[in-house]
């Protein structure tokens, strides 16, 4: 592990050091536009013409516009439009045009779409096994960007299944709602942060999850959430170990969602944080009624020379049953820690980490990651697990794609000496 590590950083060296950014002359027109406005501001909107769409409909952008025929031009905030348009991640590019006949102003917007149909082959690696899988995504289903994606993946260790659904505009209201679901028969592996596995047991899970929600603000979203949970721990497993009982229960609670991004040329900067409180009712033998509390931020800001600087934080406490544990192993913020292996349902987390673009091309931007983390857990079976250390990584990003990035972490522990592996598609925290 240390000797890939090793061949790993020395690759990124020799990215950094040899890698230059050929950048494209932008002949940037705002000012034109700038002052198109101060000067027909007065005028009235005769016309508003879309150009470009292949799949999106219409109707996804017209509520984006905040204006309609026969306003004044002077209503018409394009940054804020454009910035909306971007949230969506079905665009590659977005211009607008004005122009002035009759004493009216007609604008033309053209929009340049991303491929929103995407299977993703999946391969995942920890210490013990390697998962494979498809996943289909469609991020502008039938055009009105609703996103869907389904898949499976397969180790030794067993298989799952997904299924979701977001819907960030429910019959084009501020109403929204978001749908998830996994099945899967897996043989779970509990270890501490050095890596010794002090828990090994095979189990039949179900999720039900549905969380509605609604737009208070543009950035402010309240859910109220609702699951349902079920893990059958096969007591008749040969491998098992210190089995957990099995559980099953109804979850209901409430989510706050804050999402406040700016989208530029290669990144997006901002903050995007949730906070959920659910309790829980359970069924079957576990007949012990449960709390849990999880709180997600990140906040990036724009850095020297287009690079990115940002901060995650990331908390959890609880009493859920074992076999409901959040595994944090991998995830933003537990780089350190053996991937998918650490189960707990109290931690605290802080990681630092500066995004540097090592080749913008016109299919994508490839871009390496430096960054530190620290923090701690608790479980059972572990009172008070400190960990820390650094690391590097690379991140992909595809313009023409509507898919998040593409990335490798590799993390140095520093109370253990070790090195975990993470890859990982998408960057949700």
């Amino acid at each position: 592990m240390i000797k890939n590590t090793k061949i790993f950083l020395y690759s990124i060296l020799f990215i950094l050091h040899y890698n230059f950014i050929i950048a494209a002359e932008k002949i940037d027109n705002n000012n034109q536009l700038k002052q198109f406005i101060e000067e027909h501001g007065d005028l009235s909107i005769g016309e508003i013409n879309f150009s470009g769409l292949k799949k999106t409909k219409p109707s996804v952008i017209q509520p984006h516009l905040k204006i309609k025929k026969g306003m004044l031009l002077s209503e018409f905030d394009a940054n804020h439009f454009i910035q909306d348009m971007h949230a969506t991640k079905l665009f590659k590019e977005i211009k607008i045009d004005y122009s002035a006949m009759d004493e009216k102003v007609f604008i033309n917007i053209y929009f340049k779409e991303k491929i929103t149909l995407i299977p993703i082959p999946f391969i995942s690696t920890s210490a013990t096994t390697t998962s494979y899988g498809i996943y289909l995504m469609e991020q502008n289903f039938f055009g009105y960007n609703k996103k869907l994606f389904i898949g499976a993946s397969f180790s030794s260790l067993g298989w799952i299944s997904r299924i979701g659904y977001i819907d960030p505009k429910i019959i084009g209201t501020d109403f929204v709602c978001n749908l998830y679901s996994h099945y899967g028969i897996q043989t779970f592996e509990n270890a501490d942060s050095e890596g010794d596995i002090y828990q090994i047991y095979n189990t039949d899970n179900l999720m039900l999850s549905c969380a509605f929600g609604y737009r208070l603000i543009k950035i402010v979203v309240p859910y109220i959430v609702n699951r349902y949970k079920r893990a059958i721990v096969d007591m008749d497993y040969s491998a098992s170990e210190n089995p957990p009982s099995s559980a099953q229960s109804i979850e209901h609670g409430i989510m706050l969602r804050i999402r406040d991004l700016y989208y530029a040329d290669v990144f997006e900067y901002g903050i995007d944080s949730r906070i959920e409180y659910v309790h829980g009712f359970p069924n079957g033998d576990h007949r012990k009624e449960y709390d849990s509390i999880r709180f997600r931020a990140k906040y990036s800001f724009h850095g020297f020379n287009d690079q990115r600087v940002y901060f995650t934080l990331n908390f959890g406490y609880g009493n859920v049953p074992t076999v409901f544990e959040e595994r944090i192993g991998g995830k933003y913020g537990f780089k350190t820690l053996p991937s998918q292996q650490v189960a707990t349902d109290h931690y605290l987390s802080f990681s630092a980490t500066n995004e540097v673009p090592v080749a913008l091309k016109s299919w994508g931007v490839l871009s390496v990651t430096i960054f530190c983390e620290t923090g701690m857990y608790r479980h059972n079976n572990i009172s008070g697990e400190l960990f820390y250390g650094p690391g590097v990584g690379m991140r992909l990003y595809l313009k023409d794609v509507a898919v998040p990035a593409f990335g490798v972490d590799v993390a140095y522990n520093v109370r253990y000496n070790n090195a975990e592996i993470s890859a990982f598609v998408g960057a949700s925290m």
